[in-house]
C-alpha cells in the first residue's frame, strides 16, 4: 500500500510539474519554466517534512504559478491540471503523514 502511493505521488508530481512548465514553455516564460521546475523539487522536501507548513507554501506557490501563467497566455487546461495534480501531491503528503501517525 505504501508503494502505491509512492507511485501515486511520483505520478501527480511529475504530471503537475510537466503541465506547468509546458504551458509556460508555450508562452516563452523561461523564467516560468525554470520556478515551475524548481517548485518540483521543493515538493520533494514537503514530503520529508509533512508536519511543517510546507505543503501549503507549495501548493500556494503552485496555484499561484496557474494563475500567472493563465494571465500570462498559458492555455487553462495546462494551468487547470498542474494546479489540481498539485493538490493531489499535497493530500498523498497529508495522507502518508496520517497513515505514518496511526502506526506509531
Amino acid at each position: 500500500m505504501l508503494l502505491l502511493r509512492k507511485i501515486f505521488f511520483v505520478i501527480c508530481l511529475c504530471v503537475s510539474v510537466l503541465c506547468l512548465t509546458t504551458g509556460y514553455g508555450i508562452t516563452g516564460n523561461w523564467i516560468g519554466v525554470a520556478i515551475a521546475l524548481a517548485t518540483g523539487f521543493v515538493w520533494l522536501f514537503a514530503r520529508k517534512y509533512p508536519s511543517s507548513g510546507l505543503p501549503f507554501v507549495c501548493l500556494a506557490g503552485s496555484v499561484c504559478l496557474a494563475v500567472v501563467g493563465r494571465l500570462a497566455g498559458s492555455p487553462p487546461l495546462l494551468m487547470i491540471c498542474g494546479s489540481g495534480f498539485a493538490l493531489c501531491v499535497m493530500d498523498i503528503i497529508f495522507l502518508e503523514e496520517l497513515y505514518v501517525s496511526k502506526i506509531i
